[in-house]
This record gives structure tokens, C-alpha cells and sequence, in this order.
């Protein structure tokens, strides 16, 4: 049970509840999504809500069904598991505490929403999946326009000869140390040593947006 972690977070934002064309929330998704997590419908998934997110916790290690008799310390291996994974689960409360004004700040500038008459607008798309490596978390691309990835874009950028920038580029070339190249079905991830560091950075890259879909090399 030595680094017992998570492997997997899916964060919806209030907006993924809501009927796209009523705008009136989906009562049976956000059912799904109790306060707290129900450990009995599966021990190795927390869903449950943090504030009006809904949150998807997948566990990186599990117990096979055919050692769930099996005890620690005289304590049933069920216990442990579930004291562990509680740990992982208060711990991740409170860097969801910590990253959630960021959040907010998505929702009223990046978060995509769709109109009647012109159809979707803005970028971000109202799920989000972080994955834990043990060493980095990865946070893929979720941000897409009609003039490309972001994250594309970046990746061209830096392979760009550093010699040859000028201090506006550079910027652009070191916004690059936070990219992994498709090592999710060829999706790019924004990887950091932490989820909050993780959001953090992709905060920078998104700030920039516009800057960077703009740009022709």
C-alpha cells in the first residue's frame, strides 16, 4: 500500500449538468454526483460534488475480489484501503479548494457555451480529465478553435532556434516546458508537479490565448 494515490480526475464544470439547448439542469446526472462519496457502489470511484462541480476520483490501486478477506495488522485489507483512500480524498479537497477561483475564472472567460442563434462560442470544453503519473499530472488539451490547439502551436514554437526570438517569442517558447506531446491518443497534456501547479499553468497558456491563436510563423 506504499504510495497509494490517485490515477484519474474528471471534473465537470456546472455547466456540463445543464440541458444545452433549455439551459435547465439534468437532475439524473447530477444525482450521480452526491456531497459525499458513496464508497459502496464502488470502492475504487469517489464521485461526488465539491461546491457545484461534479468530481470523478478513480483510485490508482484496488483490491482484487479474491484477497478482500486478506488483513494487515489484523485489520481487515478493506479497512486499510479505505483509510488510505480517504487520506488521497481530503488531500484532494483541498487542492480543489485551492484551484477553484482559477476555475472561476474559466467559466466567465473560457468555458464554451452555446447560443441559439450563433451556435457555440469560446473555447473550453466543460470537462476536464487530470491523470497522475506518480511523477507529473497531466492535464489534456481541452482548449480548441477553429485556427488549431494551442498546444500545437506551442509545441511548433519550440522548436523554434532560441537565438533567433525576440523576447515576445521567448515567452511563447517557455510557455513549451509545460507541454507533453500526445501521450494520450495523441492528445497533448499540460503537465505539473501538482494538480494546482497543473492548473496553474495551463492558466498562463489560456491567459494567452488569443495572443497565440493569432500567431502565423
Amino acid at each position: 500500500m506504499e504510495d497509494f494515490t490517485w490515477e484519474k480526475i474528471g471534473l465537470m464544470f456546472p455547466e456540463w449538468f445543464l440541458d444545452v439547448e433549455t439551459g435547465e439542469e439534468k437532475e439524473d446526472l447530477r444525482r450521480d454526483f452526491p456531497k459525499t462519496p458513496n464508497i459502496e457502489i464502488s470502492p475504487s470511484l469517489y464521485n461526488f460534488s465539491f461546491k457545484d462541480y461534479g468530481i470523478q476520483l478513480w483510485f490508482a490501486q484496488g483490491i482484487p475480489s479474491w484477497i478482500k478477506k486478506a488483513q494487515i495488522d489484523k485489520k481487515p485489507l478493506l479497512d486499510v484501503q479505505h483509510k488510505l483512500q480517504q487520506e488521497v480524498y481530503q488531500e484532494v479537497l483541498k487542492e480543489l479548494d485551492e484551484i477553484s477561483p482559477t476555475l472561476e475564472k474559466w467559466r466567465g472567460k473560457h468555458l464554451r457555451y452555446f447560443e441559439k442563434k450563433e451556435g457555440w462560442k469560446r473555447n473550453l470544453q466543460d470537462h476536464l480529465d487530470f491523470y497522475n503519473s506518480g511523477e507529473l499530472i497531466r492535464l489534456g488539451d481541452y482548449y480548441h478553435s477553429q485556427r488549431g490547439c494551442l498546444t500545437n502551436k506551442l509545441v511548433e514554437i519550440g522548436k523554434l532556434p532560441t537565438d533567433s526570438l525576440n523576447e515576445k517569442w521567448l515567452k511563447y517558447k517557455k510557455l513549451c516546458e509545460y507541454i507533453a506531446t500526445g501521450e494520450r491518443c495523441d492528445v497533448n497534456s499540460i503537465v505539473g508537479k501538482n494538480l494546482v501547479d497543473c492548473v496553474s499553468r495551463a492558466d498562463e497558456i489560456y491567459d494567452l490565448a488569443e495572443e497565440i491563436k493569432g500567431l502565423e510563423f
